[in-house]
């Protein structure tokens, strides 16, 4: 089911109302917005609407990031079984990215159980110094991730505590792109069949 949402979210016919989700929503926050997608221990930038002020965090389309220590990797990390989770924590590489990037595995498994409970990913300089994120769950029918709506912005700009003011905006966003997913996910699944 993931791999025909993600190749519905990216199909040609959908490509419109898509950017013009990203489009809005990046509008109204006035920063940059995306989607990024689970691949390993990295996290894949698959679609995004850069801001339009000069000063930027310019990561392209299909840039890979650290699961570890950026909001949407955090959140992809605790949306996992507890057991897997900490499978995988044991043999990441959990480097110093920026000044408040968590290397300790303990302290990282209990942000996580936290990030979990509020299904929403958060990046405090941890990835990029400078630079703060927020990252909300885009979910298939079932209710499972499949993929992260983001936002980032440098703090000069915006703090945290500001980008989080936002978080209604991306879960409405998310869930148009998750519906939009879904209900064309499901018609390209009866097509197949018939």
């Amino acid at each position: 089911m993931i791999v025909i949402a993600l190749s519905v979210l990216y199909s040609s016919r959908l490509k419109a109302p898509r950017k013009a989700i990203l489009k809005d929503l990046a509008d109204q926050i006035g920063e940059t917005c995306g989607i990024s997608i689970p691949d390993g221990i990295d996290m894949i930038y698959y679609d995004r609407i850069q801001s339009d002020w000069p000063l930027q965090i310019n990561l392209p389309i299909g840039s890979r990031t650290p699961i570890w220590c950026t909001a949407s990797g955090k959140l992809y990390l605790s949306s996992l079984a507890k057991d897997r989770r900490q499978r995988i924590l044991k043999k990441l590489p959990l480097e110093k990215r920026a000044r408040n990037t968590q290397i300790d595995p303990l302290q990282l498994e209990a942000e996580l159980a936290d990030t979990a409970k509020l299904e929403r990913g958060i990046d405090n300089e941890e990835f990029i110094d400078g630079m703060v994120a927020l990252a909300v769950p885009i979910k298939d029918k079932k209710g499972r991730l499949f993929a992260c709506l983001f936002t980032h912005a440098p703090i000069l700009r915006k703090s945290l505590d500001e980008l989080l003011q936002y978080e209604a905006l991306l879960r409405d966003a998310a869930n148009e792109l998750g519906d939009l997913i879904g209900d064309n996910a499901i018609e390209s699944t009866d097509s197949g069949r018939q």
